[in-house]
């Protein structure tokens, strides 16, 4: 489960990267909050396991 986890993180994280690279747009802007929101709600979902992202997805 933590596996399956980190690797939608780490594709959360490059969408976010990619849509603040285009944050000209308004659309990136809005879609770059989102997935922040989404970020922000698996690192809970990490500390609520007892684990961290970084200590948890470091291999994947």
């Amino acid at each position: 489960m933590i596996e399956k986890s980190c690797l939608y993180v780490n594709q959360l994280k490059q969408l976010e990267q990619l849509s603040l690279n285009n944050s000209a747009l308004q659309k990136a802007k809005d879609e770059a909050q989102f997935v922040a929101g989404l970020i922000k709600d698996f690192d809970k979902s990490f500390a609520d396991l007892g684990t961290t992202y970084q200590k948890s997805c470091t291999s994947f």
